[in-house]
């Protein structure tokens, strides 16, 4: 008896550890996903308020400064982030922050420059990645930035470093014509500019994607690149400085991917030199191939570019959206496959469609994870969701072992995904979604699986 005892507590005493073990991994795990950028990344951000940006060519030497508080107070400048009033006090004579400050930068201005750096109590060296972020795109806030100083020299910088770590600033909405930044995870492919019609050609070979812009949005859309058009001051390697325009430079873009031809009067399909003519009379991937290359090459990039285009897009009912510089094609070409007599599975998919095509990602991905379980009854509605499941998994693998594996891991991977995360189910205990590029990513995996299914199941059905 002591001996079944003494054994059942050493396997109780493992299994705790391996659950402690598991916990700690997954404590672990989330904190790199949610917090990636290093001190050495902060510490050089730091550096260029106090130190500044040396800027030499053949004309000048010399070291650009910038505070990180722009044209305003640094007090006010803080308590646009913070609640001053709710934070203590490093000075006894003071009972909050905002005492201590004042008492500090203006009364006496004798706190070293650029102090909130270092200060814990601002989590800007010690903090998440988020307080540190929104402090950035504080510091980019047109109405705290100077227009006159050189802030645009360290936003470029700041960026730069930023992306080292997984993170850059974007323009997500203007104020009085001015661009205010949010933050949000980066990819290097995010650089790398590749034109609509090259990215997709395979698809559109094989007719998989079929497009067609009518005159009237094509001239739209010229209206829109026309009314965005802006000056541009291009230095090259020799320092020598060139005048041109965001259209002129978009166009010698595309110029790199292939000959811009278009439709002339006499319906001849020839080589044009303006990006006017090309967007109004070429082929309709080619109109797409413009208007990214304009987007991205924008001087000062600028949401509402992005939502004139949609709002054209959404006019004339062509199902494509412009997301950050690109233009999205997945749904339409998923959506389009799937054909379903089940009107819940039906009702869900286009529920996850449209918030997925409103951003709002986390509810497309509890509708999607809803259709995929509604898709596991689809031979037995109300009995048997796991005989159902094996009916689908060896239909669709049509006697193939190998095929059969591969579904049976996939159904099963995303279901466990669904029941560890926090997209079902809403406990303490699972796991959030920090991550948007992975968020997308579960959406994009579960929908193409139903998808899949869908097509080989409903002609049978």
């Amino acid at each position: 008896m002591e001996y079944r005892v003494e054994s059942r507590h050493k396997i109780l005493v493992t299994k705790v550890k391996k659950c402690l073990t598991t916990l700690e991994e997954s404590v672990i795990s989330e904190r790199k996903m949610k917090d990636r950028i290093t001190k050495v990344t902060k510490r050089d951000i730091f550096n260029l308020f106090n130190n500044g940006i040396d800027e030499s060519n053949w004309l000048i030497d010399e070291v650009i400064y910038y505070p990180y508080y722009g044209r305003i107070k640094e007090i006010d400048f803080i308590k646009r982030l913070y609640n001053l009033k709710n934070i203590k006090s490093n000075d006894d004579r003071f009972d909050n922050a905002e005492d201590d400050i004042w008492q500090h930068t203006i009364n006496n201005d004798d706190y070293p420059k650029n102090w909130i750096f270092e200060d814990e109590r601002f989590g800007l060296l010690n903090g998440d990645d988020k307080t540190f972020l929104d402090f950035l795109c504080g510091v980019f806030h047109p109405e705290v930035r100077d227009e006159n100083g050189r802030w645009r020299l360290f936003f470029d910088r700041i960026n730069e470093l930023l992306k080292k770590d997984g993170y850059q600033l974007y323009v997500s909405d203007t104020i009085s014509s001015k661009e205010v930044y949010s933050w949000k995870r980066y990819s290097p492919e995010d650089d790398i500019f590749v034109p609509f019609s090259e990215r997709n050609k395979g698809l559109i070979k094989n007719k998989t994607i079929q497009l067609k812009i009518p005159r009237q949005a094509r001239y739209q859309m010229f209206q829109a690149v026309n009314s965005y058009n802006d000056s541009i001051s291009e230095v090259d390697d020799t320092g020598w400085r060139t005048d041109t325009d965001t259209k002129e430079k978009s166009f010698r873009e595309l110029k790199k991917f292939y000959t811009p031809k278009a439709y002339d009067a006499n319906k001849n399909y020839a080589e044009v030199d303006n990006i006017d003519d090309f967007i109004q009379n070429t082929s309709p991937y080619n109109v797409l191939d413009a208007i990214e290359s304009f987007c991205i090459n924008m001087t000062f990039p600028n949401g509402k570019f992005t939502d004139t285009i949609n709002q054209i897009l959404k006019r004339h009912n062509i199902e494509l959206e412009l997301i950050d510089g690109k233009f999205s094609i997945f749904n339409q070409i998923i959506m389009s496959n799937i054909q379903t007599e089940e009107l819940g599975l039906e009702e869900l998919l286009f529920e996850a469609n449209k918030f997925y095509k409103d951003g709002e990602i986390l509810n497309a991905l509890e509708k999607i994870w809803d259709a995929l379980e509604r898709l596991k009854s689809f031979y037995y509605p109300s009995l048997d969701k796991k005989e159902s499941l094996q009916r689908i998994i060896k239909e669709i693998s049509k006697g193939d072992n190998y095929r059969e594996c591969f579904f049976d891991n996939e159904f099963g991977e995303l279901t466990k995904i669904g029941n560890e995360y926090r997209i079902r189910h809403h406990e303490k205990d699972k796991k959030e979604l920090y991550d948007d590029a992975f968020s997308d990513y579960l959406y994009k995996k579960c929908l193409s699986l139903i998808s899949s299914v869908l097509k080989e199941l409903s002609p049978r059905h």
